[in-house]
């Protein structure tokens, strides 16, 4: 380490302390990583916010990259302006406001000769940028990128206090009040009828091989034709692409830039369009295909969920809330659900298939998806759970650890906080890091026929005439090992699916003056892509 990098990062340590915001070790002599627990300064409130910062630091360009994270219990404020005036109380009842530390951060980078970027502002920049309403969401709904916003019109923020420590204290009392009978679910539940309401092709050479899914009794959540039973990244992918024995289906936009959902035969003939609208998130079932999403023109960003008819004759409208993550399971439709008042939270829940007898699930979810008849879903502040189907036998998996997962195989597979790569057994008890942190940070996973898929999206590549950020996609074994990049595209989102050895991307971008959106296909290890007819 060079004598500049010793005396900064001395400095800023000792400038910190002043703060109560403890430096952690890393392996990294280019990362900085500070720590530290505060009470807010209202004596009426008192409620514990766990703050830390990340700092990457380019010695060849002389730039110091800082990413702020603001937690309170499982809500995130990191993007919330008003939040960083916070008043907090150090250890010895000294109060200052929260948006002192990054101050403090800055003035000490600057005067040792880095220059000093503030991700978390350029990221909330990006995302309130007023030309991108109405889009698909850059990100994953429930990620970090999605900033915490109170939707009520009262202007005081009212913060759920509940730490990862208390999480795992209430995983625990869960268990043992238990007693192996059935506790009393934490769930709304609905009898409330649904409500009713009257892209380019592959070639044939490029279809997945037809394999009706095993008709005995499911251990893991129902999936695509072509898709390998135990590979579940689809779903954590807002799976845009089903197919069936017979039919595949997909969302697209056609020449009028109207948004539709389309049926065909595999071979791509037959197109029809067979919902006005835009819908993800595809399941299908029974001569019905669930989705989320809306009807109309354009996608209007709303994601509620809904059901319609293969053949286009009917559709449903089954919960009314911003949703995403479908998948079915046994005789159960499983979503992500937003909290009515806070939309950065999440919460696992289950219906009918008709839409009637809705409830949800203990804690937070940012993603979930069933395995060998348990279900699996993390908190969004790093908490991975297990659950019984029946709500039995809460378990956690991993604390504190799990950015993004998917399953294959008996793995899981996720990105830890600091965005290096990981396979841990399904108890979480043994882990293994198979890939450092890369350039960019991972926002997709997958997995395919031995092999896992990594998305990465450089966030400070924005192109205003594509209008997207420049996604990358690689695959490595699940050693870590063989790395191969396979396509880069420009997109607000990076959402991949992957069937029938082909990887498909939904590519979302401007076109004219409006925002499109196309689904690009390539086999699965790379080579030349197609565009789905639609």
């Amino acid at each position: 380490m060079d004598k500049k990098l010793f005396d900064y990062k001395e400095e800023l340590t000792n400038r910190l302390r002043s703060y109560y915001v403890s430096r952690e070790e890393t392996d990294d002599d280019n990362l900085l990583f500070f720590t530290a627990r505060f009470k807010s300064g209202e004596p009426r409130t008192g409620e514990t916010i766990f703050y830390t910062v990340r700092l990457n630091i380019n010695r060849a360009s002389g730039g110091v990259e800082a990413r702020e994270k603001i937690l309170v219990g499982q809500n995130d404020y990191t993007l919330v302006p008003s939040f960083k005036n916070t008043k907090i109380t150090g250890n010895d009842g000294e109060v200052f406001p929260l948006e002192a530390i990054l101050e403090a951060i800055k003035t000490v980078t600057v005067s040792k000769g880095y220059t000093f970027t503030d991700l978390s502002k350029t990221e909330k920049e990006k995302k309130d940028d007023p030309q991108m309403a109405g889009a698909v969401p850059a990100y994953p709904p429930g990620g970090y990128q999605n900033g915490y916003q109170k939707k009520k019109k009262n202007n005081k923020i009212k913060i759920i206090v509940i730490s990862v420590v208390v999480l795992i204290i209430s995983a625990i009392i869960i268990i043992l009040a238990s007693g192996g009978k059935k506790p009393e679910p934490s769930s709304e539940s609905s009898s409330k009828p649904a409500e009713s309401g009257v892209l380019s092709t592959e070639p044939a050479s490029s279809q997945p091989a037809a394999s009706e899914p095993a008709a005995s009794e499911p251990e893991n959540a129902y999936l695509s034709v072509g898709v390998g039973k135990e590979d579940l990244g689809n779903i954590m992918n807002n799976q845009f692409y089903f197919a069936t024995a017979e039919k595949k289906y997909y969302p697209g936009f056609d020449g009028d830039n109207n948004t539709h959902i389309y049926s065909a035969n595999l071979d791509g003939s037959e197109l029809t369009p067979i919902f006005d609208g835009f819908g993800w998130s595809l399941v299908v079932k029974d001569e019905w295909l669930y989705f989320a999403g809306n009807p109309g023109r354009q996608i209007d960003n709303t994601y509620c969920v809904y059901r319609v008819k293969t053949d286009g004759s009917k559709y449903e409208k089954l919960s009314d809330a911003y949703s995403y993550g479908l998948f079915i399971f046994g005789d159960h439709l499983y979503f992500l659900k937003q909290h009515p008042d806070y939309s950065s939270l999440f919460t696992l829940y289950r219906m009918n298939l008709d839409g009637t007898g809705e409830e949800s699930f203990p804690q937070n979810a940012k993603q979930a998806v069933a395995y060998k008849n348990r279900l699996y879903y993390n908190d969004g502040s790093g908490n991975l759970f297990s659950i019984d189907p029946n709500k039995e036998k809460l378990s956690v998996v991993m604390s504190g650890l799990v950015d993004r997962f998917t399953i294959s195989g008996d793995k899981i597979i996720y990105t830890d906080t600091f965005g290096n790569l990981n396979v841990s057994s399904l108890d979480g008890k043994e882990t293994v890091k198979i890939r450092d942190k890369g350039a960019y940070d991972i926002y997709s996973l997958n997995t395919y026929n031995d092999r896992i898929y990594i998305g990465e999206c450089d966030i400070n590549s924005f192109d205003y005439d594509k209008y997207g950020y420049h996604n990358f996609i690689s695959s490595v074994d699940f050693e870590g090992n063989h790395e191969t990049e396979i396509f880069d595209f420009y997109s607000t989102g990076l959402y991949m699916n992957l069937v029938g050895g082909r990887l498909m991307v939904f590519e979302y971008v401007r076109g004219g003056n409006e925002m499109t959106g196309r689904i690009k296909s390539l086999p699965a290890g790379g080579g030349d892509w197609i565009i789905f007819e639609s």
